[in-house]
């Protein structure tokens, strides 16, 4: 694994505060040696983009971008938005280095823009099988499990 002074930046689908589940439990335990840097789903806000913070434990920020784009989800257009966000989001934290940790396949461009150290997929769920799933996900789900360096997946009980 990387250094453990570079910190994790996650991109995730899911709410931080919503249920606490997998990514908290594991997230919270690396808090404890890293900085952990969460980027939840963008918020439709046709005002202003911006990112809304807090830090639900030391050594853990999240933060959920505002943005213009209607459309929900990590989709292209959001993508094209956020990129510029997350590198002025990543300056003003002092990120330089970082390790990539994607809950969802639509955010490889993202973590790709970042050019991670090292670039993990944890798989908890079949996303495609999700109402509203993105077209594009098998596919990206595939560009993921090609350059992804480690691959985290869950399945059924034996």
């Amino acid at each position: 694994m990387a250094d453990n002074r570079v910190p994790l930046v996650v991109f995730s689908h899911l709410r931080w505060d919503f249920v606490y589940q997998r990514p908290q439990h594991l997230l919270s335990r690396f808090a404890t040696q890293r900085r952990v840097i969460v980027i939840e789903e963008p918020i439709h806000n046709p005002h202003s983009a911006h990112w809304e913070r807090f830090e639900p434990q030391p050594n853990v920020l999240v933060v959920r971008p505002h943005t213009a784009v209607a459309e929900g989800g990590f989709n292209d257009a959001q993508i094209a938005v956020l990129a510029p966000m997350v590198d002025q989001l990543l300056a003003d934290e002092g990120v330089d280095s970082c390790v990539a940790w994607l809950y969802t396949p639509m955010t490889l461009p993202l973590a790709q823009h970042i050019n991670p150290t090292l670039l993990m997929y944890d798989c908890m769920d079949e996303l495609s099988a999700f109402a509203f799933a993105p077209r594009q996900l098998l596919e990206r789900e595939q560009q993921t499990l090609d350059v992804a360096d480690l691959v985290w997946t869950g399945g059924p009980r034996s």
